[in-house]
């Protein structure tokens, strides 16, 4: 497991400017953004930019934490897309039932 999770958050510098021009918004929530791209590499990955505004180390690993499993719980590596999270002000205080919730609606989308 700990080298699909290696696998699935490590991009180059030229990936990650790519994804940032082929990604389009599928949710947008006051403290989480979801962008969605399509699949670049055999698997799909997920890129997550949490700033240092969202507080201290420990909720911002935990909140990375969070979404690292709710990406690997569903699967979302077999699917046919790329995703970029953008946490904002208010991202630490999402539960948890809310955070599957928008990987649901953005699945769907």
């Amino acid at each position: 497991m700990a080298a699909l999770i290696r696998k699935i958050t490590q991009f180059s510098s030229r990936e990650i400017d790519s994804l940032w021009k082929k990604a389009r918004r599928v949710v947008r929530h006051d403290g989480l953004h979801l962008l969605k791209a399509p699949r670049s590499g055999e698997l799909g990955r997920i890129l997550m930019v949490i700033p240092k505004r969202i507080g201290n180390a420990p909720t911002r690993n935990k909140l990375r934490r969070q979404i690292r499993h709710l990406f690997y719980e569903n699967k979302l590596f077999n699917g046919d897309s790329d995703w970029i999270v953008i946490a904002r002000p208010g991202a630490s205080e999402i539960p948890y039932a809310t955070l599957q919730e928008l990987f649901t609606q953005a699945v769907s989308k």
